[in-house]
This record gives structure tokens, sequence and C-alpha cells, in this order.
């Protein structure tokens, strides 16, 4: 795939995706760390007036952890969706998406919010998230 402005991901981009969501969809917190850059930072701003966040990985990890915690047996589900990915160089991509959080029994607690995300190919040769910035919607 060439330079930037490529609307599909690379085959291993998008196996990487699918490895990535599968972890959050088993709230599967060791496979998610996986996916994080080891220099991982993330911005999340949440409706006005609440404080927008910065973490690191560990941040990241901990906000990860409590949101697995409260997903468990609750029949927690994710939708992703508008994901456009665009290829920065080789090596680099940028997706932005919405994601949607819904909770079957507890309909107030369903959020969503736009994310875009920047990938980074490893020494190792495997795709990790290396920043996201999410805003939440609802």
């Amino acid at each position: 795939m060439g330079g930037s402005g490529a609307a599909a991901p690379p085959e291993e981009l998008g196996a990487f995706h699918r490895r990535y969501w599968r972890a959050w969809d088993l709230c599967d917190l060791g496979g998610t760390a996986e996916c994080l850059d080891e220099d991982f930072a993330g911005t999340f701003a949440g409706p006005q007036g609440v404080p927008v966040l910065e973490v690191d990985r560990d941040g990241a990890l901990a906000m990860i952890a409590a949101s697995f915690a409260q997903a468990r047996g609750q029949q927690a589900a994710w939708r992703r969706t508008g994901l456009l990915v665009l290829q920065r160089a080789p090596g680099e991509a940028v997706a932005a998406m919405r994601v949607d959080c819904l909770f079957a029994a507890h309909p107030d607690w369903n959020n969503a919010e736009l994310t875009v995300e920047s990938y980074r190919r490893g020494a190792d040769g495997r795709w990790r998230i290396a920043r996201v910035h999410s805003e939440r919607l609802r």
C-alpha cells in the first residue's frame, strides 16, 4: 500500500484490528495490553465541564481494566462504525471511528465516542496503537 490518503488498511492492519477488538469483546486485559505501544499516549475528553484526561500506557490500562470490570457479566457489546484508515507512511497509519458501548441490561450506561487512533509497526513487525484521542459523544 502506498502513501497517505489510501482508504483501505493493509491486510496486516486489518488483522491487528480483529485481534485488538476481539480482546476488547472478551474483556481480555492482557490481549489488549499487547496491542498498546510501550510509549502509548492517550487523550480522553468527556462532555463540557469534565476534565480532559491525558494518560500513558499504565494509565490507559487502568482505565481499560475499570471498563472491563464494569462490562464483565453485563451483556456489554462494542460496535465500531465509520472506520476510516489512512496510511501515513510505511509502518504508520491513522484510523478514525465511532465506538458505541451498549449494555443490554443497563441502557443508561450506554455511551459513544469518536476515536482517532495512531498505529505504528514495531521492530518485530507487529502493529500497535501508539496514540489515541477520544471524544465522548454521549
